[in-house]
Formats: C-alpha cells, sequence, structure tokens
C-alpha cells in the first residue's frame, strides 16, 4: 500500500486498481491521455498564464521529464502509465 494525498480526493492507495478505474484501460489510450494533459498543462503555464507559480511549474516538470525519461521502459506496464496520468492529473488539478 503506497498511500498519496491528492488535492481533491483526500488520501488514496496507488496500489488500488480502484484508484484509477475512471481512467481508459488500454495503454495507447493511456499513453494519448497523458500526451493530452501534458499539452493543456504547457499550454497553459507557458501562454497563457506564463507567470503562474514556478514551484508548480517546476513539479510539473519534473513529472514530464520522468514520464519522458520512464516511458519506453515501462510501456507494457499499464498500472505505471495509470499512475503517471494519475499523478499528472493532480498536480494540475488546480490549474484553471
Amino acid at each position: 500500500m503506497r498511500k498519496f494525498r491528492t488535492s481533491m480526493m483526500g488520501t488514496v492507495d496507488l496500489d488500488d486498481p480502484k484508484t484509477y478505474e475512471y481512467l481508459p484501460q488500454t495503454e495507447k489510450e493511456l499513453d494519448n491521455k497523458m500526451f493530452e494533459e501534458i499539452g493543456k498543462a504547457l499550454v497553459y503555464v507557458k501562454y497563457f498564464r506564463p507567470g503562474w507559480d514556478k514551484k508548480q511549474v517546476k513539479r510539473i516538470n519534473i513529472l514530464i521529464k520522468d514520464f519522458a525519461d520512464n516511458r519506453q521502459k515501462n510501456y507494457g506496464n499499464v498500472q505505471w502509465i495509470k499512475e503517471q496520468v494519475f499523478m499528472f492529473q493532480d498536480e494540475t488539478e488546480n490549474m484553471c
């Protein structure tokens, strides 16, 4: 059990499949979802709100780098991709 305190849902277990029930279930859909989330976040912080909270922008960039650095070696691991999408969505949830 790996507990994670979210910004909207309280504390969740990152190892519990129920945490990710709302997400797509296939690798391709999850991969596309992650790229969609990354794109929205980057457009928001670079163009809509270039003066956005620098600490949050730094955390977003760390999550993007982790995804990019580890995507290929974890492709085939649906749980890993779900966790990446979940963590990224949690970080960007309060941007709008």
